[in-house]
């Protein structure tokens, strides 16, 4: 059984009970706000196109893969300041850093 709602300007709200499947499309702009909080729960969330977010914070580690810049900040990392580091005692050649600090 499928449930469906069509808005005057074509934008579409549909549940398919069999599939188990919430579709909602055609529109130009969504906006979900809520006061506490908002929870996607599901094994994977997917964005396929810009995410932006003001902050964010991963409590479980991950991976990035492709180009990253980074700007306006400092950039923390397993104690090293990665933006800005020094190399003691480098040595030309065969010769290995002591450390950075």
């Amino acid at each position: 059984m499928q449930m469906m709602i069509t808005a005057p300007d074509g934008a579409e709200f549909s549940y398919d009970a069999e599939a188990g499947a919430l579709s909602a499309g055609g529109m130009k702009t969504a906006t979900i706000q809520a006061a506490t909080k908002i929870t996607l729960d599901a094994p994977e969330v997917e964005c396929t196109n810009h995410l932006k977010a003001k902050t964010f914070n991963f409590t479980e580690g991950g991976e990035m893969t492709g180009d990253v810049t980074h700007s306006g900040g400092a950039l923390p990392s397993n104690d090293v300041q990665v933006d800005a580091h020094d190399h003691g005692k480098v040595q030309r050649g065969d010769g290995w850093t002591e450390g950075v600090k």
